[in-house]
């Protein structure tokens, strides 16, 4: 998989195109969230959702564990584009929730960088933000590639 998105993005005219559709095909919770990448690279992911009645807690804010999902996603994203093996798991994933997510503040962005990687693990720190730049979450994961 990893070596697949490699080759999309060094090679294709329209990459995000290519890969967003992938997603919307192949990964459910993908769709569940309603995730849109916006920027891939080497060690960086970047994608946007927004508010949907399907996401919320009573109280109609975000769920946390819909923004924990969020965060695995796009941490993972940015995994894979430095993945030289096979496949990765989430080892760890720590999250500080900061801000609630609403209605009034979607869409949403979460933005994950590689700051580190081993020959075994990939550590990534995340954050999700509001749509006026807010951070409404701060991830600290670990994957590990198998």
């Amino acid at each position: 998989m990893a070596e697949l998105l490699r080759e999309i993005l060094r090679n294709e005219k329209e990459p995000l195109k290519l890969i967003n559709e992938f997603f919307q095909r192949e990964s459910p919770m993908h769709r569940h969230l309603g995730l849109k990448i916006t920027r891939l690279e080497e060690g960086i992911a970047e994608a946007v959702f927004e508010y949907n009645d399907r996401l919320t807690r009573v109280g109609g804010m975000i769920h946390g564990g819909n923004i924990m999902a969020a965060i695995d996603q796009v941490g993972g994203l940015a995994v894979l584009t430095v993945n030289d093996k096979t496949n990765q798991v989430t080892l760890e994933l720590k999250i500080n929730f900061t801000k609630p997510l609403t209605r009034d503040n979607s869409p949403y962005t979460v933005k994950a960088r590689v700051r580190h990687k081993g020959s075994r693990t990939v550590v990534v720190d995340v954050t999700v933000e509001d749509k006026m730049g807010a951070t409404a979450a701060v991830a600290l994961g670990t994957w590990f590639m198998l």
